[in-house]
């Protein structure tokens, strides 16, 4: 530990004490004790910098500030009075890996009502959405592309909101979101513990496979697409 010119000091007037009148022993103790907390404080931020350094700051190329202004050129807002965004602690996880998916309870469904065959033995993609979460708007085409991109396969996709029926409507047409999404299911985005918006990916056997832990939320929307993608083939893969 490096002592400071302060700290010398104050270390050699200790020995002073002692022989200074009883009316200023607290203000020399003042004194003392501040100067030997500087001096701490000095050595604890220099120790900070060199173990935990501050990365510094990464150059935006222009191909990615054209990429952003593209992704934002989308960006939307609807109605939801039902909204559930900040319903859940902004701390808690969504409904764990390996757990069961629970009921898909809801008080109706747009596009079409998706039975226990469509789902049973397939993977599914679950999009908890909120209309009133820019991001889900602005990740809406990574949602397609999945969507074409596995279209052969035993893929199913599902949309769940708290919004009334015709605000999902709103959403579901300006996004052209052709699988099922489902209204008023405030319910089951409580169940997936789902600080909506939250993407899982359900493995063939039922259970979670995977989930993007509110990534759109968080504005954590790079590479979605690509961890999207990743996670579907992995639970192709295990079936």
């Amino acid at each position: 530990m490096k002592l400071s010119l302060g700290t010398l000091r104050a270390g050699r007037k200790l020995g002073d004490i002692a022989s200074m009148p009883l009316s200023a022993l607290p203000v020399a103790l003042v004194c003392v004790v501040s100067t030997c907390l500087m001096s701490a404080c000095g050595w604890w931020f220099g120790l900070r910098e060199t173990v935990e350094p501050v990365p510094p700051q990464m150059p935006t190329s222009p191909e990615y500030m054209a990429e952003q202004a593209a992704l934002h050129s989308n960006y939307r807002m609807f109605a939801n009075t039902n909204s559930k965004m900040h319903d859940r602690p902004a701390g808690d996880a969504p409904l764990a890996l390996q757990s069961p998916l629970p009921p898909l309870d809801a008080e109706g469904w747009l596009n079409e009502t998706p039975t226990a065959d469509d789902i049973s033995g397939k993977v599914l993609v679950v999009d908890v959405w909120d209309g009133v979460c820019p991001y889900c708007s602005l990740t809406a085409p990574l949602l397609l592309k999945a969507h074409d991109k596995f279209s052969d396969d035993a893929v199913e996709f599902i949309g769940l909101t708290s919004a009334e029926k015709e605000d999902a409507r709103a959403y579901v047409d300006a996004a052209h979101l052709t699988w099922p999404n489902a209204y008023g299911a405030g319910e089951t985005i409580d169940a997936l513990g789902a600080n909506a918006p939250t993407l899982f990916v359900i493995g063939a056997d039922g259970h979670v496979a995977w989930h993007d832990d509110s990534a759109r939320y968080w504005h954590d929307i790079g590479k979605l697409d690509k961890r999207l993608e990743a996670a579907i083939e992995h639970a192709l893969s295990a079936m």
